[in-house]
């Protein structure tokens, strides 16, 4: 009788931990640091209750209860490659506006409001006086490389009525006839693209601002994209503390593909009259969130403080104004018309990388534009006040561009409230 032998299964060996990298943890790093994470892991797995204080982990004893010291090693590292590879991708990107425009100081041009889409119009004016962004229409978005239909690619839209709106060599009135006849073939293909008419309120001009921006990110290439989320996308991070143990909790943000941010939404509601821009902002960086200690001797549930860092500064900064709120008991909507003192130079070098790494490195933006509104929700009237290629500001009202100064646009008045502050990235050494 044959005896059928079964070979037994040999388990396959699991790599030790060791072998292991940390996620989201890129293969292209510097030797240097790949040195100092192998030896921060080698240092995780002794079962020690203090961690010394270093650079890789806090310059302060109260802060050594950091539940993962070995992640803000990592997120110095990855936060290191992210902005060298934006630099990298913008290094063939002018900041700065071409140099025909600059000789011949062309000024701006009107558009024309054929119904109620001022806040089309602002939203436009907007982004024809970023510099950097006619700048990637010209350089990295050619017809002819289009992934799709023109009529319904919003970057061709905008590359035709950038080439109107500054063509040099044309006369006044052949521009203005250019710039409404590219508006018009836009304007009739708007709602094709994706865009939505609200029912029943006013019009947002940031709404259409931000869907202009989102809209163009998503139609063109993988490369055009990764110079597009350099030059408009912010990253943030957050770290919540518990207060009564101390334990921090790192939350690094991981949607940024799929879920980029464009600008910084300021939540005004506690905000008082006549408070500066800066102060706001300090305010929206530190706030409350209910959450739980990752502490197992804590696990505390109540509001613990969280403060907001910026990761990777782009190099338009778009902050918005939140306007918006409630009332009464029924909770009806309201538009807040605090007035706030914004700067033309914002320095947001407190804000920017980790709390825990040395500050060395400033980050200072210069005010491009800014979009005012006056009215209520259910109706008002957008304008726009932007600084032109002649460093000229110019107040820009539908087809209406009138002459007039920073003082003008920092504090516009007659019942108009500052609503979209767009500013630009300052490029020198010992900036970001």
């Amino acid at each position: 009788m044959a005896i059928i032998m079964k070979k037994r299964k040999t388990s396959e060996s699991k790599p030790s931990v060791s072998a292991k990298r940390p996620r989201n943890f890129s293969s292209a790093v510097n030797p240097e640091f790949l040195a100092q994470v192998h030896a921060l892991e080698a240092l995780l797995r002794t079962p020690i209750k203090f961690v010394p204080a270093s650079d890789r982990t806090s310059p302060d004893a109260q802060d050594m209860t950091v539940s993962s010291p070995d992640r803000v090693l990592r997120w110095r590292i990855d936060k290191d490659e992210r902005s060298k590879r934006r630099r990298l991708v913008l290094r063939h990107l002018s900041e700065n506006w071409e140099p025909f425009l600059l000789s011949h100081n062309l000024p701006p041009c009107g558009l024309f409001n054929t119904g109620v889409i001022c806040y089309r119009n602002s939203g436009l004016q907007v982004l024809m006086h970023l510099s950097i962004f006619m700048n990637w229409l010209e350089e990295y978005h050619h017809p002819d490389d289009c992934v799709i239909a023109r009529d319904k690619c919003l970057a061709c839209h905008l590359r035709r009525l950038k080439l109107a709106y500054w063509a040099v060599h044309a006369s006044p009135q052949l521009r203005e006839r250019a710039v409404r006849r590219v508006t018009d073939r836009m304007n009739n293909h708007i709602n094709s693209m994706g865009w939505k008419e609200p029912e029943g309120m006013q019009h947002d001009a940031r709404e259409f601002l931000m869907w202009m921006v989102l809209t163009v990110r998503n139609q063109v290439g993988r490369e055009e994209r990764e110079v597009f989320d350099a030059t408009f996308c912010l990253v943030s991070d957050r770290e919540i503390q518990c207060p009564k143990c101390k334990t921090k909790r790192f939350l690094q943000k991981e949607n940024v593909a799929t879920a980029p941010e464009f600008n910084l939404l300021t939540d005004l509601a506690n905000a008082a009259d006549g408070e500066r821009l800066i102060d706001v902002l300090n305010e929206n960086f530190h706030t409350q969130r209910e959450a739980r200690c990752e502490n197992a001797a804590c696990k505390d549930n109540g509001n613990k403080p969280m403060q907001q860092f910026i990761t990777l500064a782009p190099e338009v900064f778009i902050c918005t104004l939140k306007r918006f709120g409630t009332k009464g008991k029924n909770f009806n909507p309201k538009k807040i018309k605090t007035e706030i003192n914004f700067p033309e130079d914002l320095d947001l070098s407190t804000h920017y990388g980790h709390p825990n790494t040395p500050r060395n490195i400033k980050l200072l933006y210069h005010l491009s534009s800014v979009l005012y509104h006056k009215g209520e929700l259910s109706g008002g009237h957008y304008i726009t006040m932007a600084k032109g290629p002649d460093n000229v500001w110019r107040e820009m009202n539908d087809n209406r561009v009138i002459v007039s100064n920073v003082e003008k646009a920092l504090h516009y008045g007659e019942g108009f409230t500052a609503f979209v502050l767009t500013y630009t990235k300052h490029h020198a050494q010992g900036y970001a």
